[in-house]
């Protein structure tokens, strides 16, 4: 019975992969305006999942993990690939100078990917994956998924759509019908798979929709008898003009599998090694690489849709690659049956899903998220991919500076009055917690200004515990302004740490520091019971004169 569920999964993550990769084939030889390109394209993206189910099946220590094209860098490719085919044709490349141009930087960026696998797991930095902000890596995703529906649309009506160009959705009768199937297949999937979490749905449908579509189009059916391709010189302009891009896709596909192994893995309980998988994955990019394919990666719902299956790894890896030798055998009879209105429906599918989410969340962000997370959108669909993550990388820092300036590092205050008879002057004992950084430095600069002004006699002492604080050279800059200031008043500033290199950054400051931390609250014969503040609450002021003491 194992063998049997096995086999089934097989045949319907293959028949998922084939129809993916078909769709990614088209869109690909679209935007290179070569239809003879498709066959190609398809044979050597089959080759390179082929590839990748087998060393992940022979290397993984997850219990169950099918690879497949990573979709957010193959929207980059694609964008890529319509740009640099405007480039080379004010060039007048030939069509083949085009395609080399394609595999190499599908090649490259997979390669990249790779290297970015390796480095993570051989300095054990795969839990930097979930270093990126939230609103960033939203936005990214929630973009490609727009472009994958875009993608679809243009594949569907068998025409170039541009979000950014509105005279390119001037479609004819006939471009609109098709667009219509296209974008009703697609709502079609997304319904059936929200009511019926299968796996043999999506292969049901595809299967369905391939047999009793519309008939094929005269240029869709003579693709087959197109010349055979050639290969030339590829353009290195527009290779070394989209490295950054590559980069960029690279860096996304790493980020993506990396959460999809962890999640994996905690589905499973599989207690895997991260750095181990990071590495196979790696290798498996590069193996996509050799074969001038794009960056391949963990697929989760694939595996654990698999998984609920009870398939084991062997038979199903089997399954996989026997499917998708005989795809490429017959590619011409799999791509003549498979229609356009039916891969379009399969990248609008996978574009709403993205959307929807990744902009799940929206309700529970906050206004200023919502605002990085729509101005990142709005770079990555006008601009590029690499404009869009800087752009929402930079409003994450501002919003993170504002923030913590906003946050009150003042834990506790305590106040000594001093006594006239025995000459005893006032101290002010004040202890900060939380990071004192460039962003709240000048906000606590006020705060303790108005707290001395306030209830410190004159010539009285200030004393500062920075025994549970972290500070940079502004907030140092700021004790150091605060130094003067005490000293124009008649009061005398001292601060007190108990890390070393600390308390010699701010005697180079000119401060007066104590090396070993003193209790906060001086020593009385009665017990004065006191309770620390959070850095978001206002710190508790104590007058020792009224505690009640003998």
């Amino acid at each position: 019975m194992k063998s049997f569920n096995s086999i089934a999964a097989g045949l319907i993550t293959a028949s998922i992969a084939i129809s993916v990769n078909a769709a990614f084939s088209d869109l690909l030889s679209t935007a290179l305006h070569s239809a003879a390109a498709r066959a190609l394209l398809f044979s050597l993206m089959m080759a390179a999942c082929c590839l990748a189910m087998l060393l992940l099946s022979a290397n993984s220590r997850l219990k169950l993990a099918i690879p497949g094209l990573d979709e957010p860098a193959l929207v980059i490719l694609a964008a890529l690939a319509a740009s640099s085919f405007l480039h080379l044709s004010t060039l007048h490349a030939t069509p083949a100078r085009m395609l080399t141009t394609l595999l190499l930087s599908n090649a490259l960026t997979a390669v990249f990917a790779g290297v970015a696998f390796l480095l993570a797991a051989r300095f054990r930095a795969g839990q930097l994956a979930r270093c990126l902000p939230f609103p960033v890596l939203a936005a990214f995703m929630a973009s490609s998924g727009l472009l994958l529906i875009v993608f679809g649309l243009s594949i569907s009506a068998a025409h170039n759509l541009s979000i950014s160009q509105p005279a390119s959705w001037h479609l004819s009768g006939a471009e609109r019908m098709q667009l219509g199937w296209g974008l009703g297949f697609g709502l079609l999937l997304l319904l059936c798979m929200r009511k019926v979490d299968h796996p043999a749905m999506l292969s049901a449908l595809l299967a369905l929709a391939c047999l009793l579509g519309p008939a094929a189009s005269p240029a869709q059916a003579t693709a087959a008898s197109l010349p055979p391709l050639e290969l030339a010189q590829p353009a290195w302009s527009a290779i070394m003009a989209a490295l950054p891009s590559m980069a960029a896709a690279a860096v996304m596909a790493m980020l993506g599998s990396t959460s999809n192994i962890m999640a994996l893995d905690q589905a499973q309980h599989a207690g895997a090694d991260l750095n181990h998988e990071l590495r196979i994955n790696g290798i498996a990019c590069l193996g996509s690489a050799l074969l001038a394919g794009p960056p391949v990666s963990v697929m989760l719902s694939d595996s654990l849709l698999a998984g609920s299956m009870g398939a084991r790894r062997w038979p199903l890896a089997i399954t996989f690659v026997t499917c998708g030798m005989l795809a490429i055998w017959q590619q011409q009879l799999m791509l003549r049956l498979i229609q356009p209105f039916v891969l379009g429906g399969v990248l609008v599918y996978f574009g709403l899903e993205l959307l929807s989410q990744w902009l799940r969340r929206w309700a529970a962000l906050c206004r200023a998220e919502r605002g990085i997370l729509l101005a990142s959108m709005l770079v990555f669909l006008v601009v590029n991919v690499m404009a869009g993550i800087a752009v929402g990388l930079m409003l994450s820092a501002l919003l993170f500076c504002y923030r913590a300036s906003q946050a009150s590092l003042l834990r506790t205050i305590a106040l000594l009055p001093g006594n006239p008879i025995t000459g005893e002057q006032g101290l002010l004992k004040v202890e900060l917690s939380g990071q004192l950084y460039f962003g709240s430095a000048s906000r606590l600069y006020a705060q303790l200004q108005a707290e001395i002004h306030q209830h410190l006699p004159a010539a009285g002492k200030v004393e500062l515990c920075l025994r549970h604080a972290s500070l940079d050279s502004s907030a140092m800059q700021a004790l150091h302004r605060l130094r003067l200031w005490c000293e124009q008043q008649g009061h005398l500033l001292q601060l007190s740490c108990h890390e070393a290199t600390m308390a010699g950054q701010l005697r180079r400051w000119g401060m007066t520091v104590q090396t070993e931390s003193p209790r906060l609250l001086p020593s009385h014969d009665e017990a004065v019971h006191q309770r620390a503040r959070t850095a978001s609450t206002p710190p508790r002021f104590m007058h020792l004169l009224q505690t009640g003491r003998k």
